[in-house]
């Protein structure tokens, strides 16, 4: 079962399933315990396998622009690069 569907079963938003999993401020004692009861009920743990991905997605783009200007200031090469939204 992912977060969302989780947030959905119990009735609340994947921002704060996330917050009352890592302990966070902003969720409201009534609505922690809940979260926390559904979360017993359900024997829910997010799945550990999407986390990392999410994660070294992000680390591997930012290495690889490093890596490419690098590259560009060795062999003084432009290289484009190419920003967008999507």
């Amino acid at each position: 079962m992912t977060m969302e569907e989780m947030a959905r079963i119990i009735g609340v938003s994947r921002i704060t399933l996330s917050k009352v999993m890592n302990d966070k401020e902003g969720v409201s004692e009534k609505t922690r315990e809940r979260v926390k009861e559904y979360i017993k009920k359900y024997n829910f743990e997010p799945n550990s396998q999407a986390r990392s991905l999410v994660g070294k997605r992000s680390r591997l783009s930012v290495s690889f622009y490093h890596l490419l200007r690098g590259i560009q200031r060795k062999y003084t090469y432009y290289i484009p690069f190419c920003y967008g939204t999507g």
